[in-house]
């Protein structure tokens, strides 16, 4: 189904030509298309260096939006390499046979320094190399071809030794760099299967011997390792015996100074969130630790200084607020014939994505996710302070607000969809969460994925019931921080405030 798709490449329709994947160079200003495939055109013009990579996805994402080619699948924002595949596989369905992306401007992304951040180096040689085995045009311009890509690294020692040497010996360069068209060959050269190697027969008085071959030597993931049992072994839930906590840690670390919202919402997504539920789930690194609290206490600060100058300046990021506005463009877009807005209490952003992917597969032939965007909470991060902030929309944001705690539905009420009316509108709304998290008190963390099927199973049955062609946008109105434990909201912490919508179009699909 569109939308919620595994991300893999087994396209539908079987009888389109597949586009012959390329690299291709040619003159400055010179059009060129293929007839195909998707074209995608590309200006690094006001592209922030080191960020080629999202402007070229977010390009992609823009013209499949405009042609109808529906929300990403499950599985897009676990890499490039999945981001890609859905991509191309949402290409396919609108009849394309693949994608031609055209760079242009490249030389933009030279300054200051006079050649092409490692990080967009890096970007160029993931789609030259994507070229090799998949419906793949990528069309640069022949000037760019000399552009020099800076892919090497040095020490410090290197460079001090450099910059205090004396003698008459000839340093090393400042920057040590190679051209893009070296980088883009040697790309393409690693990805070309190579022949296996004869076996050489040895004589029966002779130990057999391998063929002369250099390997390169495996890299071996860094991985948490649990602790050795003791006889009281303390609270140890890790699932996952391999977990690249250090790479979601440097991700975080390296995030300086200003960043794009987009930027912001995938190091959230791919390093935050998965770091913070390692920790929760048993990570006891101090580095680790540090690295989450430091980013949440950063976020914290920055997000509490700057909300009470949204309703000021009208520069803010989209909020539970307007939920409803948001809904009714998406319901516009789809064709939906009525549009309902389904508040889930306290549904946590990493919640919402696995409650919202199987209730798609509990509704499979009957609704499929249209769209999805993700939505910051109002301050404080609770449900009375957001159902307030839907209710007055920007000029809740104008006054301070006291807080009120608010008794969630329990028992058998918890998990049925309830209509709400807030000012001159009508929700729908849904405690299961809230009211499961409460109840479990510090053993919050045990009950994660029985609630999302739970989650799963009441959104499902409320679809169930509605007219086809109506637009359910189901929506978290805040999130938790896990602490001893027990699930705490109303603060600013990244997984409290951020959340995310899902907008399913109901109705027997073909």
């Amino acid at each position: 189904m569109q939308g919620i798709s595994n991300s893999t490449e087994s396209y539908d329709n079987e009888e389109l030509d597949e586009v012959r994947g390329e690299v291709r160079f040619v003159k400055t200003g010179e059009p060129f298309e293929v007839s195909e495939a998707l074209q995608v055109n590309v200006r690094a013009y006001g592209t922030q260096r080191g960020g080629l990579g999202e402007h070229v996805e977010e390009a992609i994402e823009n013209v499949l939006r405009m042609l109808g080619g529906g929300a990403a699948g499950i599985e897009f924002d676990r890499d490039e390499d999945a981001r890609l595949s859905d991509e191309l596989f949402r290409a396919r369905r609108l009849g394309f046979g693949g994608i031609a992306v055209r760079l242009t401007a490249l030389r933009a992304l030279c300054a200051p320094v006079g050649g092409l951040d490692a990080a967009d180096a890096r970007t160029i040689a993931f789609y030259a190399r994507a070229t090799v085995e998949r419906p793949l045009v990528l069309v640069m311009d022949e000037g760019d071809m000399r552009l020099p890509a800076f892919v090497m690294s040095r020490t410090l020692e290197e460079i001090i030794a450099d910059e205090t040497c004396t003698d008459d010996t000839e340093a090393s360069p400042e920057a040590p760099s190679v051209s893009l068209a070296s980088i883009i060959a040697q790309e393409m050269a690693m990805s070309e299967p190579t022949p296996e190697p004869e076996v050489v027969a040895a004589a029966p008085d002779e130990p057999a011997h391998a063929p002369d071959m250099v390997t390169e030597p495996e890299h071996v993931p860094e991985i948490v390792t649990a602790p050795e049992p003791t006889p009281e072994p303390e609270v140890m839930i890790l699932n996952e015996p391999e977990i690249p906590w250090r790479e979601y840690a440097n991700a975080l670390d390296a995030a300086r100074g200003p960043q794009t919202l987009a930027s912001f919402e995938r190091l959230f997504v791919h390093s935050y969130m998965p770091l913070a539920n390692a920790i929760d789930r048993g990570l006891h690194d101090r580095r680790a630790i540090e690295t989450r609290d430091e980013f949440r206490r950063t976020f914290s600060r920055a997000y509490s200084e700057a909300l009470p100058t949204f309703a000021l300046t009208g520069k803010r990021p989209k909020m539970v607020l307007d939920a409803f506005d948001v809904a009714g463009k998406m319901a516009r877009a789809h064709n939906a014939r009525t549009t309902q807005v389904l508040v889930v209490d306290g549904m946590r952003y990493d919640l919402a994505a696995r409650a919202c992917a199987r209730t798609a597969e509990l509704l499979e032939g009957r609704a499929q996710i249209a769209d999805r965007i993700t939505l910051f909470s109002a301050l404080p991060s609770s449900t009375p302070r957001q159902l307030e902030s839907l209710a007055r929309g920007v000029e809740s944001l104008r006054n301070a607000y006291e807080d009120r705690d608010v008794e969630p539905m329990r028992g058998r009420t918890a998990d049925t969809v309830r209509r709400v009316r807030i000012g001159s509108r009508d929700l729908y709304k849904l405690d299961v969460v809230e009211t499961t998290l409460a109840a479990a008190g510090h053993d919050a963390i045990f009950v994660m994925d029985d609630l999302v099927e739970e989650t799963a199973r009441a959104i499902a049955k409320h679809a169930r019931t509605q007219n086809a062609r109506t637009m359910l946008f189901v929506l978290g109105d805040h999130g938790f921080r896990l602490e001893g434990g027990a699930a705490h909201h109303g603060g600013a912490s990244p997984e409290e405030v951020i959340v995310s919508a899902h907008a399913f179009l109901l109705g027997d699909l073909h």
